[in-house]
C-alpha cells in the first residue's frame, strides 16, 4: 500500500572523481535544488524537503550540507567526514523506518571511497529497516574494492554475462520490429559478440540506412563513429559540443560552443533524442533549461574524441566560462570540473588556482587520496604557468598536511621543506612561520628533538615578527612540549605560559585543548594531581566546543592517565574506554595506542592481569607510541611476572631496559625494567650496576616515575644488603611521593618503610606501616600492594585475617584469566606459597 520512495543518484568522473557527486544527485532531485539558488535557499530547501519526511530531524540539514565540500579545513578532516556519514545514515535510515525505500547508484565504478564506505554503513545500518540498495557498476569497481560489497548474507552481486547468441538474436529482432531479416541479425549477434550496445548500435545503423551491401563495423566504437558521420553537420556540432560538457548537458552550454543561436539548440537536440543517441532528463539542475543526457556514455566518449583538437582549447574555455557564471557563489560544488576545463582550455594559471582549491575540497571530505591527486595537478600547472612561489608554497603546504595526517611523514617533510623555500623566495614570513612549525612537527613526530626545537624556535622568532597569533601561540606549545619530552618542563614553562595566554586570547579552542593537555601533563610531573585533572577538564571542554574529537579523546585519556597516576582506578578505566571509542571512530591511532597503554597500566596495577596483557601487547604491536614505550614494556613486563610467567617477563623487561629515553624520568622507567629482568636472572654484578645508574638519577622531573621506581627498586637495593642506600632513595623522594598523594604510592613507600624498620629490628615499627599500606592498598584496590603488604605482615605477626584475604584476592585475580594463564598463575611459587601447601592441593 505504501509505495517505496527512491533516491536516484550518479557518480560521474570529468578529469577525476567528484566528491559525493551520487549524493549530490539525490539532494538535487529529492529537494529541487537548482543552479540559481543561493545557498541560504539550498540550505531552506534541504530543511524543508527533511522537515516534511523526517520530522524533528532538522538537526540533520548541517551534516547534509556538508555534501557539498564548503567551509572551513578542520583540524582534523575526519571529524567533518563523520559528521557527514553520521547525518547520511540516520537519513536513509530514518527515511527506511517510515517507509520503504529503494537507493539506486549508478556508475559506482567512479564513485569516491567516501560514497563506497557510505554505502557499505547503509547496509550495516539498516537491519530491520526497509531499504533496498541497488549499485550498477563495471567490473573496475573490484579492482579498486575486491570484496565489494563485503561478506553479507543480506547481499547479492549479479554479474551481467554476454548475451548468448539466440538472445542476441531476439534483442536484435526487438529493437527492429522485425524489419531484418532472419540472417541480418544472426550477423549482427555474431558480430556483436554478446554486447548488447554492439547490437543496439548495429540495429540503429542498419536502420538508418546503412548502404546494401556495406561491411558491418568489427567494433561497437567503429559502429557509433559511422553513425556520428552520417548526422547532419548542425546534429554533429551539437553532440560534439554538448560532449566537452560532459554526459549531461544543457542549451545553453552547447550554444556557444556549437557556434549556434541558443534558441536551435533544443531543435537539434530533439532530432538526436529520435535516433536514440540522446535522451532528455525528467528534471534539470539548470534554472529554466531543459536537461539532457547522452543515452550511453561511450557515445559522448567518442563524440569529443571526433572534435578537431584545434577546437578543442576553446570549448573547453567557454564550458568553464559558462560554468563559472551559473555556478556564481557555490562554485565549490564544480570547482573539480572547472578545475579541468581550464586545464583542458591551456589556461594553466587558472586550472592551477581551480585544482588547489577542488584539492582543498577533498581535503575537506577526507578524501585524501583524491586530494594528494588534485595537489600533485595544482602543482604542476602551478609551475607550467610560472606561477609566483608564495602559491607554490601554499600548495606544498597543504598537501604536506594530508601527508601528515596519514602518517606519511617523509612525504610530508619533503612537501614542508619545499614549500618553505618557495615561502622563502616569496618573502611570505607568516607561510615560512606555519612550514617551520610543520616541519618542526614531523622531527617531534620522529623524537628528533634537536631539530625539532630548532624549527619551533624559528616558528617563534618569524611569527613574531609577523605577526602571526595562531602560529605563535601554538609555535610556544610545541616548544614548551619538547620541554616536556626531555624532563624540563614544570607547569610555570615560560613558553607554555605564554602559548596559553595567547590561544585563550584569540578563542583558539583546539590548540587552547592541546595547551591545556601539555598543562595537565606538566601538573601531573609537579604532583599536583588535582590541578592536572582541573587542567585536563578545561581540554576537554574547549576541544568539545572546537569540535575537536582528536583534542578531546587526547583529554579523555589524560584523565585517564591522571586519574590511573593517583589510585583512582575505577574513575581512571570510563575516561580511557571514552577515548578509545573516540579515536577508533576518527582512526587515530596514535591516540588509540597511548590509551591502550593507559588502561593496561590500571589493569596491572588492579590485579585484571590478563586484560592488562592484552591492552599492553596490543599497544606495543601498534607501535605508534615511541616515547611511552619504556613505560609500556615495563608494566607489560610486570603483568607477566605477576601471573607467573618468568620467562616472558625477562624477555620484554630486558628489550624494555634497552629502549631509547630522552626524559630521566622515562630512563628511570627503562632502568626499572633492566633491574626486574637482573633480578629474575639473579645477576648481581648487572642488578648492582644498575641500582647505582638508578640512584644516580635525578628526580622530581615528573613525580609518578619516582613513585613507581620506589618500590621495585628499593627492594632491589634491600636484596643487595644496601640498606643505607634504600633509605636514602626513599627519603629522597618521600616529599614528592607525599605531594602526590595516592594511595598505591603511599602504600609503596609504608611497605619500604616496614621493611627497613625490619632490618633495624623495630617489628612493631614495621607492623604499624604494613597496616597503613594495607590501608592505603585497599582504598584504591590496587592488588600488587595489598598482596605484598599481606604477604609480608603474615611473615611477622601470622594473622588469619591475611591468609583470608590472600586467598580471596588470589581467587579474584584467576577468575578474570584464561585457562591458559590461571594454569600458570596457579601454580607459580608466588601463588603457591600464599595460598599454603593444604589449600594448595585442594
Amino acid at each position: 500500500d505504501n509505495p517505496p520512495m527512491v533516491l536516484r543518484g550518479r557518480s560521474i568522473a570529468f578529469g577525476s572523481q567528484i566528491g559525493y557527486h551520487a549524493l549530490l544527485d539525490i539532494l538535487r532531485g529529492q529537494a529541487g535544488l537548482l543552479d540559481t539558488d543561493s545557498p541560504d535557499l539550498v540550505r531552506s530547501k534541504i530543511r524543508d524537503w527533511l522537515h516534511e519526511l523526517l520530522p524533528g530531524r532538522d538537526d540533520l540539514v548541517d551534516g547534509m550540507l556538508l555534501t557539498f565540500g564548503t567551509g572551513e579545513i578542520a583540524d582534523d578532516p575526519s571529524l567533518v567526514r563523520q559528521r557527514l556519514f553520521s547525518s547520511w545514515k540516520d537519513l536513509v535510515v530514518g527515511l527506511a523506518d517510515a517507509r520503504p525505500v529503494v537507493l539506486a547508484l549508478e556508475d559506482l565504478h567512479w564513485a569516491d571511497d567516501g560514497v563506497l564506505d557510505l554505502i557499505q554503513l547503509f547496509a550495516e545500518a539498516s537491519e530491520g529497516s526497509s531499504l533496498f540498495i541497488i549499485c550498477l557498476a563495471r567490473p573496475e569497481l573490484l579492482e579498486r574494492r575486491p570484496t565489494w560489497p563485503g561478506a553479507r548474507r543480506d547481499s547479492t552481486n549479479i554479474e551481467l554475462p554476454p548475451l548468448r547468441q539466440h538472445e542476441a538474436e531476439q534483442l536484435a529482432a526487438a529493437l527492429s520490429s522485425e524489419a531484418l531479416t532472419s540472417e541480418v541479425r544472426q550477423t549482427v549477434a555474431l558480430r556483436a559478440g554478446g554486447n548488447p550496445l554492439f547490437v543496439e548500435e548495429l540495429v540503429r545503423m542498419l536502420l538508418e540506412g546503412s548502404a546494401p551491401g556495406a561491411a558491418i563495423p568489427e567494433t561497437v566504437q567503429a559502429v557509433i563513429t559511422a553513425r556520428l558521420d552520417r548526422l547532419p553537420a548542425n546534429e554533429r556540432r551539437t553532440l560534439q559540443a554538448a560532449a566537452v560538457i560532459g554526459r549531461a548537458f544543457w542549451p545553453s552550454a552547447v550554444a556557444p560552443i556549437a557556434g549556434l543561436p541558443v534558441e536551435e539548440v533544443p531543435k537539434t537536440v530533439e532530432a538526436l533524442i529520435s535516433k536514440e543517441l540522446v535522451i532528455s532528463r525528467p528534471r534539470s539542475a539548470v534554472s529554466g533549461e531543459r536537461e539532457f543526457a547522452f543515452r550511453h556514455i561511450l557515445t559522448r566518449d567518442i563524440a569529443y574524441a571526433m572534435l578537431p583538437k584545434a577546437q578543442r582549447q576553446r570549448a573547453h574555455a567557454e564550458a568553464a566560462r559558462w560554468l563559472e557564471a551559473r555556478a556564481g557563489e557555490r562554485s565549490e560544488e564544480v570547482v573539480e570540473i572547472l578545475a579541468e576545463h581550464l586545464h583542458l582550455a591551456g589556461d594553466a594559471a587558472r586550472a592551477a588556482i581551480y585544482f588547489h582549491r577542488a584539492a582543498n575540497k577533498a581535503r575537506r571530505l577526507y578524501a585524501n587520496a583524491d586530494a594528494i591527486s588534485l595537489f600533485e595537478r595544482a602543482l604542476g600547472a602551478a609551475e607550467a604557468a610560472g606561477r609566483p612561489a608564495q602559491q607554490l608554497a601554499e600548495i606544498s603546504r597543504d598537501r604536506g598536511d594530508v601527508h601528515q595526517l596519514l602518517g606519511h611523514y617523509d612525504l610530508a617533510m619533503t612537501d614542508f621543506q619545499r614549500g618553505l623555500v618557495a615561502a622563502r623566495q616569496a618573502r611570505d614570513l607568516r607561510q615560512e612561520a606555519g612550514l617551520e612549525n610543520r616541519i618542526g612537527l614531523i622531527f617531534h613526530r620522529q623524537l628528533e628533538l634537536d631539530e625539532a626545537e630548532r624549527h619551533f624556535t624559528s616558528a617563534i622568532a618569524l611569527a613574531r615578527e609577523a605577526g602571526e597569533r595562531l602560529t605563535l601561540g601554538r609555535s610556544l606549545v610545541d616548544l614548551a612540549n619538547i620541554a616536556w619530552d626531555r624532563g624540563r618542563m614544570d607547569p610555570t614553562h615560560p613558553a607554555l605560559v605564554e602559548g596559553l595566554t595567547l590561544l585563550r586570547e584569540d578563542n583558539d579552542l583546539s590548540g587552547l585543548a592541546r595547551a591545556l593537555n601539555l598543562m595537565c601533563m606538566g601538573q601531573t610531573g609537579a604532583g599536583n594531581g588535582e590541578l592536572a585533572i582541573a587542567a585536563a577538564q578545561q581540554a576537554l571542554e574547549a576541544a568539545r566546543a572546537a569540535g575537536d574529537k582528536s583534542r578531546t579523546a587526547t583529554s579523555l585519556s589524560y584523565l585517564s592517565v591522571v586519574h590511573g597516576f593517583l589510585g583512582r582506578y575505577a574513575e581512571a578505566l570510563p575516561y580511557a574506554e571514552d577515548a578509545i571509542r573516540l579515536a577508533e571512530e576518527i582512526g587515530d591511532r596514535r591516540r588509540i595506542t597511548y590509551t591502550h597503554f593507559f588502561i593496561g597500566r590500571v589493569l596491572v596495577n588492579w590485579g585484571h592481569w590478563g586484560d592488562a596483557v592484552q591492552h599492553l601487547e596490543l599497544g606495543r604491536r601498534m607501535g605508534m607510541a615511541r616515547i611511552t614505550e619504556p613505560w609500556s614494556y615495563y608494566f607489560l613486563g610486570l603483568a607477566y611476572h605477576m601471573l607467573g610467567d618468568s620467562e616472558r617477563a625477562k624477555t620484554i623487561w630486558t628489550e624494555g631496559s634497552h629502549l631509547e629515553a630522552r626524559s630521566p624520568a622515562w630512563k628511570a622507567m627503562a632502568l626499572l625494567s633492566g633491574i626486574g629482568a637482573a633480578r629474575l636472572s639473579q645477576e648481581t654484578a648487572t642488578l648492582d650496576r644498575l641500582l647505582g645508574e638508578m640512584l644516580a638519577m635525578p628526580f622530581g622531573i615528573f613525580i609518578p616515575s619516582d613513585a613507581e621506581t620506589l618500590l621495585p627498586a628499593g627492594e632491589a637495593l634491600l636484596d643487595l644488603g644496601r640498606a643505607h642506600d634504600a633509605q636514602g632513595f626513599l627519603d629522597a623522594r618521600r616529599a614528592g611521593v607525599q605531594k602526590l598523594d595516592a594511595p598505591p604510592h603511599l602504600a609503596s613507600m609504608a611497605i619500604l618503610d616496614a621493611q627497613l624498620a625490619v632490618r633495624r629490628g623495630d617489628k612493631a615499627k614495621a607492623l604499624q606501616n604494613l597496616d597503613r599500606a594495607v590501608q592505603w592498598s585497599l582504598r584504591s584496590e590496587d592488588a600488587i600492594r595489598e598482596w605484598r603488604a599481606r604477604e609480608l605482615r603474615l611473615t611477622l605477626s601470622n594473622r588469619n585475617d591475611d591468609r583470608d584475604a590472600l586467598r580471596t584476592l588470589i581467587q579474584r585475580i584467576a577468575s578474570g584469566l584464561t585457562d591458559e594463564h590461571r594454569r600458570i598463575f596457579m601454580v607459580s611459587p608466588r601463588t603457591v606459597a600464599a595460598l599454603g601447601e593444604e589449600q594448595h592441593s585442594n
